[in-house]
């Protein structure tokens, strides 16, 4: 499953505001849709090209806590990657 993630839940009014999904959103509809691999993405002109730590994990540190195995950077946007 390929799901939208731009915010934490944490910002659940800002993901409600401008039409995007939490975190918590995109693993729920996961969970429904009794799929067996979960790819979060986020496409935004907001964010430079090279988005990553030294160590190429992902900046956005919300996410840390459930991505921890493989992403691929394709332009400006991330995707995640989880094997559930």
């Amino acid at each position: 499953m390929i799901h939208e993630c731009t915010f934490d839940d944490e910002n659940k009014a800002n993901a409600y505001k401008t039409l995007h999904s939490t975190l918590k959103e995109a693993e729920n509809i996961f969970t429904l849709s009794q799929s067996k691999k979960l790819l979060l993405t986020h496409f935004s002109q907001r964010f430079p090209k090279n988005l990553t730590k030294p160590i190429g994990i992902p900046c956005y540190d919300f996410y840390l806590h459930v991505i921890d195995r493989f992403f691929i950077k394709i332009k400006i946007a991330i995707l995640y990657y989880i094997d559930i």
